[in-house]
């Protein structure tokens, strides 16, 4: 659709969202925000300790060694990475037992490392932000048999060495490969594993994202025979579900200060995601730049970032007022991204979430304390544009990528449109009252009405 009818569109949906449940919000406002309880939480188990992860496994051809290796790379003074230094987390068996040359063996086992930074697998149970701040830490396996030294540095590649995933400590290693690590714990919400009758392994994992305020979440996965990691269903617990802004890659992702009111926790995470989209628009508009994007798209990527700064400042003053402490903001180390990277960025975060956003935004503007309406309204207005020029974005990378890539952004789209839709629930009642958020009921509306009047492939 043309960016900038973007505006009357999400305003003629807030309107219908709004004649259509009048006295709605009150009523679902009463309900709470936790995750919904799994009906057959019973059949899952978990018995602390949990076995060393390396201690039961079978791989598909004999090993005489298998260890978990960790590179960390850490940011210099001037935010570049360093170069990476290695220790192990675990290991068994006897390195090069049965090598014909030892010393070769052992030579080339210390010398396996990580290739490229963006290979192996986090591993700090983060799986909402996807990245940590001064540091970034990542596994990979290394193994010997006989002469041979091998790497798996993939969920695929550990599938392939382990073959049929025929225990739990090999299906946890699957697990850990996609950054979900396994503990016995009924906080914030029951853990657990089982096997299914299709030799599957299904497991419940609960856990907190980075940093000291961080999301509680848990998940529902199920790691097949063949080594397919398929998520069957996620609750992010205690979540305000706050869409303000664009997520720049590796944000960690915090929750506000605990003690404060929910109205001062919802501003400050709010200011939180704002003063992040400062970072994610100088990036973008450096992205733009170096691909010849046209002067306007990087201007308005550059007042994009000047509205964000105040948009920060605004809700900060507003959460300091209900009593809560603003979280810093924490970016993980960032290297030089190809188009489609930036592309497939910009449809997560800026069509379909920022545009979101933008649509909540102008609902709360109608809808809020009136004190808090100029505020809101100015930011819904900023809003709409960051969306807009997301949707150009969009358009002016498109052009660059191949048929295959412009699949995977628009299977991209379909999932954060998913993702967004499991995130809605009801929130407390003065959140309602005063920051004037939609009831679920009513942010399914507005998300329904965007999907197919503004996002609509």
């Amino acid at each position: 659709m043309p960016g900038r009818d973007l505006r009357r569109v999400l305003g003629s949906i807030v309107n219908v969202v709004i004649a259509g449940s009048v006295g709605a919000a009150s009523a679902a406002a009463c309900k709470g925000s936790s995750g919904e309880p799994v009906d057959d939480e019973e059949t899952f188990a978990c018995e602390a300790p949990l076995p060393d992860l390396l201690s039961n496994l079978t791989p598909a051809a004999p090993v005489d060694y298998v260890e978990l290796r960790e590179a960390t790379f850490a940011r210099d003074a001037d935010g570049g990475s360093t170069a990476p230094t290695y220790t192990t987390k675990a290991s068994h068996g006897s390195a090069c037992a049965t090598a014909s040359d030892r010393a070769t063996c052992v030579a080339a086992l210390g010398a396996a490392t990580l290739r490229e930074a963006n290979e192996g697998w986090l591993t700090d149970g983060d799986i909402l932000a996807g990245s940590i701040g001064r540091s970034a830490a990542k596994e990979f396996l290394v193994y010997t048999r006989g002469d041979e030294v091998g790497v798996a540095r993939t969920t695929e590649e550990v599938a392939s060495f382990l073959g049929p995933i025929d225990t739990r400590e090999e299906a946890r290693l699957i697990l850990q490969t996609r950054n979900l690590i396994l503990a016995c714990t009924t906080t914030p919400a029951q853990s657990g594993w089982r096997k299914n009758d299709d030799g599957s392994w299904e497991f419940l994992v609960a856990g907190h994202g980075c940093g000291p305020l961080a999301h509680p979440y848990r998940v529902r996965v199920n790691v097949s025979a063949a080594g397919t990691v398929s998520n069957l269903k996620r609750d992010t617990l205690g979540d305000s579900g706050v869409v303000c802004g664009r997520r720049p890659r590796g944000l960690c992702a915090l929750d506000a200060a605990k003690g404060s009111s929910s109205v001062g926790d919802h501003f400050a995470r709010c200011a939180h995601l704002e003063a992040a989209s400062v970072v994610a628009f100088r990036r973008l508009e450096l992205e733009l730049l170096r691909f010849g994007a046209p002067p306007s798209l990087v201007a308005r990527a550059r007042r994009s970032r000047a509205d964000e700064i105040r948009h920060a400042r605004e809700t900060s003053r507003i959460a300091r007022r209900f009593g809560a402490v603003v979280p810093p903001v924490v970016v993980g180390p960032m290297s030089t991204r190809d188009l489609f990277s930036i592309a497939l960025e910009n449809v997560v975060e800026g069509c379909v979430r920022e545009t979101y956003g933008a649509l909540v935004a102008a609902f709360q503007a109608r809808i809020a304390a009136p004190e808090l309406r100029p505020m809101l309204a100015r930011i819904a207005l900023d809003e709409a544009r960051h969306a807009e020029l997301a949707h150009d974005v969009a358009r002016f990378l498109d052009r660059k990528l191949t048929p295959a890539e412009r699949a995977r952004i628009d299977r991209a789209r379909r999932d954060a449109l998913a993702d967004l839709r499991s995130e809605l629930h009801d929130p407390p009642r003065d959140l309602v009252d005063t920051a004037g958020l939609p009831s679920r009921a009513q942010a399914l509306a507005l998300l329904d009405g965007l999907e197919h009047h503004a996002l609509a492939a």
